[in-house]
């Protein structure tokens, strides 16, 4: 791969670094030469922009990011820093914008790759991952992001409106209601952040579809009224070309009106999807208790340390502080009782005085 593929460098919003690669398709008009042959020259080749063939992402740093080529001289490659302290006014103002681009194309490569993959093992693919095991894809996974599917949705729709709008189109683009069905996907597992700017972009896409009809409109009466002042004017041309076919005027008014219907229909699903949502909104909101600020837990009042005893004073100078003696009240104990019942019991048991060896003599006073 040499100038086939024109790449770029891009550092995403949570400083990593990716390389990728855009496909290189068609002529300039530029390839020819002076006999009016095609000159297959490399740089006669115009890339597109909008999706990558080729990604390595997920690198610490933007020359690890280079390095992870391995092909063939790929030629020179543009870089975009992501900076989030930004000028508006100034070129660094794209870069953002621009590295959001780029992470969607490469999603939307990763899941190219995986439908690919899966078609594979289910054994629909001949090769595997290609001859060499070639992967598209490179990296840790990236996911399309909700601001983005939007995005595409409303271009797709707001460039089909207005094709129907001018009499240039009898319906809108095939895949819009594929990418419709992703956003509504994604959208049921959005934060309340997501949430509202999905909000926010799609009242200014459902204001630009307005826009649109009305100038369509206008355009439209703008016409009829000049087709009107030539066929009623006395200076028309003569001739063949004085003749309008008003039969073929006919048709081509009743298809723009069935044109407008369709994108007042379109205009009609969305302000009914934007309401549907907006209620079940409040619904959530009313089921779900009150969300208050927590409160920091009450500490426990101190406990009062309990007073010492005071003590009594010993002299007239003394403190109740002092170290004087202090009477304590004791339960009073029967003593009487106890020892009548104790002499009771050893004057049964003590022995003659003959038989006890400690008694004393005759004579003796004790």
């Amino acid at each position: 791969m040499s100038y086939y593929a024109a790449n770029v460098v891009w550092q995403s919003a949570d400083g990593t670094w990716s390389i990728g690669f855009h496909p290189m398709e068609g002529c300039n008009g530029e390839c020819y030469d002076e006999d009016g042959g095609d000159e297959t020259h490399e740089w006669c080749r115009e890339a597109d922009e909008s999706r990558f063939d080729w990604v390595s992402v997920g690198h610490p740093t933007q020359d690890a990011a280079i390095r992870s080529w391995h092909g063939a001289n790929p030629g020179t490659h543009d870089v975009y820093a992501y900076t989030p302290g930004y000028d508006p006014a100034s070129y660094v103002d794209d870069t953002r914008s621009w590295a959001a681009d780029f992470d969607d194309m490469a999603a939307r490569l990763y899941e190219n790759e995986q439908d690919r993959l899966a078609q594979q093992r289910g054994g629909r693919g001949g090769f595997g991952l290609g001859f060499g095991g070639y992967r598209s894809y490179n990296g840790p996974p990236k996911f399309r992001t909700l601001a983005a599917m939007q995005k595409e949705h409303n271009t797709l729709v707001q460039d089909g409106a207005r094709l129907l709008a001018s009499g240039r189109a009898s319906g809108m683009h095939t895949a819009v209601p594929d990418i419709e069905r992703k956003v509504v996907d994604r959208l049921a597992g959005a934060n309340p952040t997501e949430r509202a700017a999905f909000e926010k972009a799609d009242a200014s896409h459902r204001a630009a579809l307005r826009a649109i009809l009305a100038e369509g409109r206008e355009r439209r009466a703008t016409e009829n009224a000049d087709a009107l002042r030539r066929r009623h004017s006395a200076y028309r041309p003569s001739g063949y070309f004085s003749r309008e076919d008003w039969a073929s005027r006919q048709r081509r008014e009743a298809a723009r009106d069935e044109a407008e219907a369709i994108v007042e229909q379109v205009i009609a699903d969305a302000d009914k999807a934007a309401a549907r949502r907006e209620a079940r909104t409040r619904q959530v909101a009313a089921a779900s208790p009150p969300v208050t600020a927590p409160q920091a837990p009450k500490k426990a009042a101190p406990k009062k340390a309990a007073a010492p005893a005071a003590r009594r004073k010993t002299t007239a100078k003394s403190t109740a502080g002092s170290f004087a003696t202090q009477t304590r009240a004791e339960a009073p104990v029967a003593l009487a009782a106890a020892a009548t019942t104790k002499t009771t019991t050893k004057a049964a048991s003590i022995p003659a005085a003959a038989d006890d060896p400690w008694a004393p003599l005759p004579g003796q006073d004790l």
